[in-house]
């Protein structure tokens, strides 16, 4: 909600709300002190019920992103419970091939990542008719 609020666009929110994690990763170092904690909460029964509520709750504000981004037409229809698993899963990863490739910031490396996914759900620029005949005729023009 946060996120959302200091946001213009939900696709804008959403982009940061998948590089929130960036801001507690400044070095790869850092990354594998993350990932060591992970592995307890994976193991230990009540860090996991934690790591469950918590990992369910950014997947639901991710779904709620993109049910906006669908209804504000910055982004096609699509099966957003699905996407919103999709960015969950590339911004973690993301993040660790960050760690792994160190170039340039956390930040601008999971954000590139997320813009590559949702271009693929971007409604396409319809060319006006117009443009397209005109180009239509300068490639004839040329074969001519």
């Amino acid at each position: 909600d946060m996120v959302r609020a200091a946001n213009p666009s939900p696709l804008a929110a959403l982009l940061a709300a998948g590089t929130e994690m960036t801001r507690y990763v400044k070095s790869p170092e850092e990354m594998s002190n993350h990932l060591a904690f992970l592995q307890t909460d994976l193991s230990d029964p009540d860090f996991y019920a934690i790591t469950l509520e918590n990992s369910r709750r950014i997947v639901n504000g991710y779904r709620r992103l993109l049910d906006e981004a669908v209804a504000g037409r910055e982004l096609v229809p699509c099966d957003t419970a699905r996407l919103a698993r999709a960015v969950d899963a590339l911004a973690g990863g993301s993040l660790i091939g960050w760690a792994v490739y160190r170039e340039g910031t956390a930040e601008a490396w999971v954000r590139r990542d997320l813009e590559t996914l949702f271009e693929a759900y971007r409604p396409k620029r319809r060319i006006p008719a117009s443009r397209v005949s005109m180009g239509r005729s300068r490639k004839a023009a040329r074969r001519g």
